[in-house]
């Protein structure tokens, strides 16, 4: 047996380099139930199991071939670098895997083993191997083949795997619950915003009124040239208004010539008129600013919080993106004088509007909390899959 003693930091002892073939069997062939649940490689996300296809062995599709046993791992042969692998710890045997998976049945504690492979190091002598440029894949065969570093002593295995497994249980929890709180965001705007242009009412009996935008936006078109109190932003559907890195920003090409640009103000509603199919428009919350003059800018005599909740919904982009204009050759665009044409349901009274955004609002912060509380899970996690044990 080819090996060599590695020194482990926590643990203090030796461990062994091995090739994967020789703790695990790969791909073992055993006969499928008539009825199962198919996981594609859809179905595992992260280290979660997050959807199955109930079938049979008549409709099931050929790629319907690894049967599940508890305690097998399942790596994703395809991307591996999405790292969507799954430890399987169901008491069930009517679970049938894809091909696009290597079947792992560890000869060792399947915990302990499974951690090994979720490292960042053994993830990249995957990458190594793979062929394909747009869709990176291993084969099995060659999968097996990577050495890894592993402890012959159970009372190890067993410790690292119950460690590692927590943070893993952990992060499944916080994932499921903060697609939760996404819904629950989802639902509250379904239930307050309104896209027909018929006067509605919610369940709270709120009542709304039918408003074309020309009759509660106006274009601001006002310039100035960058300086300390106007500095010069960008703007993207995903940040927002945000500062130019100083790589980016361009204030002291401007300054000589004095050319000016686009003013915007604190709660002012933006948007990218070539952009806007990619949901390029957002509200103004990083404050006094200049930037490049394609940008729309608009003030507003209602609560401008509410409309960036209205603004932002595909729905509302889709009914913009109809006066949409321009050809491959020419740049497509949806242009300030059509935008005001949109008709849309608004809240009568400005307060009811402060009310709705208030109520989204502080949903999206609690959000906004779990997902900066599941980065610092992965950071742990990564932390001790690469420093410590392993």
């Amino acid at each position: 047996m080819e090996c060599e003693l590695i020194i482990v930091k926590c643990f203090i002892r030796t461990w062994e380099q091995e090739k994967l073939k020789n703790v695990v069997i790969t791909n073992p062939y055993e006969e499928l139930p008539e009825k199962f649940n198919y996981v594609n490689l859809e179905s595992v996300l992260g280290t979660s199991l997050i959807s199955y296809e109930c079938t049979n062995i008549e409709n099931a599709p050929s790629r319907a071939q690894r049967l599940a046993k508890k305690g097998d791992i399942f790596f994703q042969n395809v991307r591996p670098y999405q790292k969507n692998n799954l430890l399987f710890n169901l008491d069930c045997s009517n679970y049938v895997f894809s091909t696009g998976y290597t079947q792992l049945r560890p000869k060792l504690n399947s915990g302990f083993l499974f951690s090994i492979i979720q490292k960042n190091k053994f993830v990249n002598k995957v990458l190594n191997r793979c062929t394909g440029s747009s869709y990176p894949a291993i084969s099995s065969k060659d999968l097996v083949d990577i050495k890894v570093n592993i402890s012959r002593n159970i009372e190890e295995q067993n410790k690292i795997a119950d460690f590692i497994g927590t943070i893993d249980k952990l992060l499944t929890l916080h994932k499921r619950k903060i697609e939760l709180e996404l819904k629950y965001v989802e639902a509250l705007k379904e239930s307050f915003i309104p896209y027909s242009e018929q006067i509605q009412k919610s369940f709270n009996n709120i009542e709304y009124r039918v408003v074309k935008l020309e009759d509660i936006l106006k274009e601001r078109k006002e310039t100035n040239v960058p300086n300390d109190e106007y500095p010069l932003v960008s703007f993207t559907a995903d940040e927002g208004v945000t500062k130019k890195t100083e790589r980016y920003n361009r204030e002291f090409l401007v300054r000589k010539s004095e050319k000016k640009y686009k003013k915007t103000l604190y709660n002012d509603l933006v948007y990218n008129p070539a952009n806007l199919k990619f949901g390029a428009i957002n509200r103004n919350t990083f404050g006094n600013a200049v930037f490049s003059p394609i940008y729309i800018t608009f003030t507003t005599n209602q609560d401008s919080e509410y409309l960036e909740y209205v603004f932002t919904q595909w729905n509302f982009i889709n009914k913009a993106l109809k006066y949409q204009e321009g050809t491959v050759y020419e740049r497509s665009s949806v242009k300030p004088k059509d935008f005001l044409k949109i008709k849309l349901a608004i809240p009568n009274d400005i307060n009811d509007q402060k009310f709705i955004a208030s109520l989204i609002d502080q949903k999206l912060i609690a959000t906004n909390k779990s997902k900066a509380f599941l980065k610092k899970l992965e950071k742990l996690k990564d932390y001790y899959l690469k420093d410590l044990f392993i």
